[in-house]
Protein backbone atom coordinates (compact mmCIF):
# COMPACT_ATOMS: atom_id res chain seq x y z
CA UNK A 1 0.00 0.00 0.00
CA UNK A 2 2.75 2.34 0.54
CA UNK A 3 5.02 2.29 -2.28
CA UNK A 4 1.63 2.71 -4.08
CA UNK A 5 0.17 5.86 -2.29
CA UNK A 6 3.77 6.69 -2.64
CA UNK A 7 3.65 6.16 -6.34
CA UNK A 8 0.63 8.34 -6.92
CA UNK A 9 1.03 11.26 -4.75
CA UNK A 10 4.42 11.92 -6.27
CA UNK A 11 2.73 11.44 -9.82
CA UNK A 12 -0.34 13.42 -8.96
CA UNK A 13 1.81 16.23 -7.56
CA UNK A 14 3.89 16.31 -10.59
CA UNK A 15 0.89 16.75 -12.99
CA UNK A 16 -0.32 19.37 -10.80
CA UNK A 17 2.53 21.37 -11.03
CA UNK A 18 2.31 21.18 -15.02
CA UNK A 19 -1.31 22.11 -14.70
CA UNK A 20 -1.59 25.01 -12.71
CA UNK A 21 -5.55 25.78 -12.92
CA UNK A 22 -6.33 22.30 -11.58
CA UNK A 23 -3.36 22.95 -8.86
CA UNK A 24 -4.94 26.25 -7.83
CA UNK A 25 -8.61 24.98 -7.64
CA UNK A 26 -7.82 21.97 -5.75
CA UNK A 27 -5.36 23.93 -3.35
CA UNK A 28 -7.96 27.13 -2.96
CA UNK A 29 -10.64 24.00 -2.19
CA UNK A 30 -9.32 23.28 0.86
CA UNK A 31 -9.96 26.47 1.90
CA UNK A 32 -14.18 26.50 1.45
CA UNK A 33 -16.40 25.27 3.56
CA UNK A 34 -16.56 21.05 2.39
CA UNK A 35 -19.73 21.48 0.24
CA UNK A 36 -17.95 24.38 -1.97
CA UNK A 37 -14.97 22.99 -2.00
CA UNK A 38 -16.05 19.78 -3.10
CA UNK A 39 -18.27 21.89 -5.72
CA UNK A 40 -15.78 23.94 -7.15
CA UNK A 41 -13.38 20.88 -8.51
CA UNK A 42 -16.26 19.06 -9.92
CA UNK A 43 -17.09 22.09 -11.95
CA UNK A 44 -13.54 22.46 -12.77
CA UNK A 45 -13.55 19.18 -13.74
CA UNK A 46 -16.27 18.48 -15.32
CA UNK A 47 -15.18 21.81 -17.94
CA UNK A 48 -11.75 20.29 -18.12
CA UNK A 49 -12.54 16.23 -18.48
CA UNK A 50 -8.96 15.09 -20.14
CA UNK A 51 -7.34 16.40 -16.60
CA UNK A 52 -9.81 14.32 -15.16
CA UNK A 53 -9.12 11.62 -17.25
CA UNK A 54 -5.33 12.13 -16.72
CA UNK A 55 -5.61 11.91 -12.91
CA UNK A 56 -7.78 9.36 -12.89
CA UNK A 57 -4.92 7.15 -14.79
CA UNK A 58 -2.70 8.15 -12.49
CA UNK A 59 -4.33 6.73 -9.29
CA UNK A 60 -5.43 3.69 -10.99
CA UNK A 61 -2.94 2.03 -8.71
CA UNK A 62 -4.95 2.63 -6.01
CA UNK A 63 -8.15 1.57 -7.31
CA UNK A 64 -6.06 -1.54 -8.35
CA UNK A 65 -5.14 -2.35 -4.84
CA UNK A 66 -8.69 -1.78 -3.41
CA UNK A 67 -10.07 -4.37 -6.40
CA UNK A 68 -7.04 -7.26 -5.36
CA UNK A 69 -6.57 -6.92 -1.68
CA UNK A 70 -9.77 -5.66 -0.28
CA UNK A 71 -8.14 -2.81 1.21
CA UNK A 72 -10.01 0.34 1.82
CA UNK A 73 -8.00 3.45 0.49
CA UNK A 74 -9.76 6.20 1.58
CA UNK A 75 -9.18 9.65 1.79
CA UNK A 76 -9.62 10.26 5.26
CA UNK A 77 -7.72 7.15 5.79
CA UNK A 78 -4.91 8.84 3.77
CA UNK A 79 -5.23 12.15 5.66
CA UNK A 80 -4.76 10.70 9.26
CA UNK A 81 -1.78 8.54 7.73
CA UNK A 82 -0.44 12.07 7.20
CA UNK A 83 -1.32 13.83 10.11
CA UNK A 84 0.13 10.95 12.78
CA UNK A 85 3.20 11.48 10.40
CA UNK A 86 3.25 15.44 11.14
CA UNK A 87 2.64 15.13 14.72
Amino acid sequence: MSTALGSVSTATGDYLSTHSEANDVITNAGAMPTGEGENAIRAYFVAHPQEWADLQAIAQPLRTLREQCDVDVAPAQIARLFDAMAS
